[in-house]
């Protein structure tokens, strides 16, 4: 357990001086930002039925795609390019202890991140009350779901991420190619959805549905309250398998 945080504390030093995780952890804040601005106008020149909060959750995609890449991919291509791994290796560490180590640091970065941006409705409801009670706005239900959802999903996308940086041997490559795995992850519900309309009949067997596979329907069930438990199955498991892909590659480097 000591050698496990002793790795742990290691990583996050190492990210946190890593510029590309700087610049995205900027550009994320930049784009929840100028988003969370965007809606409030929105929703402050015209009523919506709806509230702020769920219009907010659902573009989370957007920001995540700069962020999860830029956290995640020089963790190990830099390593396998430079070869420090195999110096790494000779160590008594653990590949999987340095491999989950990598993925946590970077899951509570990309968690701390998102609780970074929900102090921007916090800040509005707190200083322009006023603004906050003529919409509606952020319901402490809402919030909860949709962060609820960002920690969900944020554990598959950290291990797509890792999985594309030991694949690798670029950061940029690596940058590239996760970017690449998550747009298809987010665009492939509505894929299906409109191929399904073009077929005109549901696809069978019943998880490949498109509702299923729709990341905005299921920010949105997540925001109602409504949870479905093929979801944290399929995202649970992803996790594991993209971590377990992620070391099968490291270990076949280590030889």
């Amino acid at each position: 357990m000591k050698r496990f945080c002793f790795l742990c504390a290691n990583e996050s030093r190492l990210l946190g001086y890593s510029a590309v995780s700087h610049v995205g952890a900027a550009a994320f804040l930049f784009a929840m930002g100028f988003l969370f601005l965007f809606l409030l106008e929105e929703y402050t020149r015209f009523a919506q039925s709806e509230p702020l909060a769920l219009a907010f959750f659902k573009a989370f995609w957007i920001p995540s795609l700069l962020v999860v890449p830029a956290l995640t991919a020089s963790l190990f291509a830099e390593r396998l390019g430079d070869r420090t791994f195999a110096s790494l290796r000779v160590l008594p560490i653990r590949l999987s202890s340095l491999l989950l180590s990598d993925w946590l640091v970077a899951y509570a970065y990309y968690l701390a991140l998102w609780a970074i941006a929900l102090l921007f409705p916090w800040m509005t409801q707190f200083l322009f009350p006023e603004v906050a009670q003529s919409m509606p706005f952020f319901p402490p239900s809402c919030a909860l779901g949709g962060y609820a959802f960002i920690a969900l999903s944020g554990s598959f996308f950290i291990a797509i991420g890792l999985f594309c940086s030991s694949l690798m041997r670029s950061s940029l490559v690596s940058g590239v190619l996760s970017f690449g795995f998550l747009l298809a992850h987010f665009l492939s519900g509505e894929g299906l959805r409109q191929l399904e309309a073009l077929r005109g009949k549901p696809f069978k067997p019943p998880f490949l549905s498109p509702d299923f596979y729709n990341v905005f329907l299921q920010m949105e069930d997540f925001c109602r309250g409504i949870v479905d438990t093929r979801v944290l199955v399929f995202y649970l498991a992803g996790t594991l398998f993209f971590l377990f892909l992620a070391q099968l590659l490291l270990e076949r480097h280590s030889v």
